[in-house]
């Protein structure tokens, strides 16, 4: 998937083993080209659907991913950006948390666009200051976070599909053992530690 993302854009951060940020500025097609182009080579060479956000930010690149989903590809034109962000749940936004929403939702501020019209002070008294910050700058469609190459893995993954037959409690266990002996094994080898576990079990429906 990655030799896929690096063959259509010239600065690619990762984000997880299968999702990343492309900077398509130097990329020899427009961003939503580029966006058709992964998803199809992604699906040829690899066999995954791909679920594509594309925008001027991170920030509105991951929501616009999320709408995306399970496999499509959602574009936020410029000129539309703050219609598409306003109409938000608060809870949408990257990098909102249940905790953060529910002190915004007590406040009775429900969507972005509510959000929007509070000061940084009133949102900074509300959140605390790193999350009052945060929340007014993304409401107010401010955010300059670039795109970066990032050196070292910042996660170790596996995976396995289990077809469509019924499983026992038995075999599920089984699977799951192997796919942490094979994570700890692979962090063992890089001499990595690890601070958080992500179980991750999806259904034919998804």
């Amino acid at each position: 998937v990655f030799e896929v993302f690096r063959r259509w854009a010239p600065v690619v951060e990762p984000g997880s083993m299968e999702e990343a940020f492309l900077d398509v500025r130097g990329a020899a097609a427009p961003g939503t080209e580029v966006a058709v182009g992964v998803r199809r080579e992604v699906r040829e060479h690899v066999g995954l659907p791909l679920s594509v956000g594309v925008a001027r930010t991170k920030v509105l690149a991951k929501i616009a991913s999320r709408s995306a989903k399970p496999d499509g590809l959602f574009v936020v034109p410029p000129d539309r950006e703050l219609e598409f962000l306003h109409g938000l749940p608060v809870e949408r936004v990257w990098g909102v948390g249940p905790a953060t929403a529910r002190k915004l939702r007590a406040r009775g501020l429900r969507t972005v666009g509510e959000a929007a019209r509070v000061n940084e002070a009133d949102l900074m008294a509300v959140l605390g200051k790193a999350a009052g910050r945060y929340v007014h700058a993304i409401a107010q469609n401010r955010e300059h976070r670039p795109v970066r190459h990032r050196r070292g893995r910042r996660s170790f993954g596996a995976q396995r599909a289990l077809g469509r037959a019924q499983r026992e409690r038995e075999e599920l266990d089984a699977a799951l053992d192997g796919l942490a002996e094979r994570v700890t094994g692979r962090m063992q080898r890089k001499g990595r530690a690890g601070r958080t576990v992500v179980l991750r079990l999806r259904f034919a429906d998804y």
